[in-house]
């Protein structure tokens, strides 16, 4: 019964948006999503109509319970507003910062920024996790994720209002995707059609290079200001992917 699982459930206004729950079994999900006002309700799930008309990205992963201490913390140093949650007594004694958390009263932190390695359950499937704070005061991209991963960056984020230009002189450059041609369909679709919030790593193509690439996928633009979560996941199947698709990226 789902009534006598002891579970803990955070779900974020607008951007930053997400859920996660944890059970009995010791293990959990996480989901990381883009889409704006989704299940605003804490009384039942709903879909935003307005989450129809662009597109959106979902990610779910399943973790195992030692994870959650780290997950805390990055809740601290993003500082999200949980709009609903459930807790037990007995786990607000066994995570006192993730009460605190829950009831969107501030857990000190000692950093800015955050990135820790997770492997979901069962598959141990490899996992970054990034979160930054509002205080940051740098490109999430361009200033931690892109020089962590040491591989350069193409970014499809919303480019709208307050959002940051491609940074092409560096060591490891961040471009903003303009648009992206999928061959298989004949269909291109432009910046202002995709509201989801990812990027991919792209290839210097040298010798000693491995030849798989990561995936980014978070809930916020790329915008300085911002607070954000962002997961980050190795995948070889992102060759193909990128085989069957072309990316305009603005320069």
């Amino acid at each position: 019964m789902v009534g006598s699982y002891e579970r803990y459930v955070w779900q974020i206004i607008a951007f930053r948006a997400g859920a996660f729950a944890f059970d009995y079994t010791d293990t959990g999900f996480w989901v990381i999503h883009s889409i704006p006002k989704l299940s605003y309700t804490n009384l039942s799930y709903v879909y935003p109509k307005t989450g129809y008309t662009y597109g959106q990205h979902f990610l779910c992963v399943t973790l195992e319970k030692k994870y959650l201490e780290s997950l805390i913390t990055q809740f601290a140093v993003a500082r999200p507003l949980f709009q609903g949650a459930y807790i037990s007594s007995s786990v607000k004694s066994e995570f006192p910062d993730l009460a605190k958390l829950l009831q969107n009263q501030k857990v000190l932190t000692v950093t800015l920024s955050r990135v820790i390695e997770m492997q979901t359950a069962k598959s141990s499937f490899q996992l970054n996790h990034f979160s930054k704070s509002s205080d940051f005061g740098k490109d999430l991209y361009a200033d931690f994720v892109a020089p962590k991963l040491k591989k350069s960056l193409d970014t499809e984020t919303w480019q709208h209002d307050g959002s940051i230009p491609s940074a092409c002189h560096r060591q490891y450059s961040v471009k903003n995707i303009k648009s992206i041609f999928i061959g298989a369909t004949g269909t291109t679709i432009q910046n202002a059609q995709d509201h989801a919030k990812w990027a991919v790593t792209v290839s210097s193509k040298k010798p000693t290079e491995d030849i798989g690439n990561w995936i980014c996928l978070g809930d916020i633009n790329r915008q300085v200001i911002n607070r954000l979560f962002m997961v980050i996941f190795y995948d070889y199947v992102v060759n193909t992917f990128n085989t069957s698709w072309s990316k305009t990226v603005t320069i």
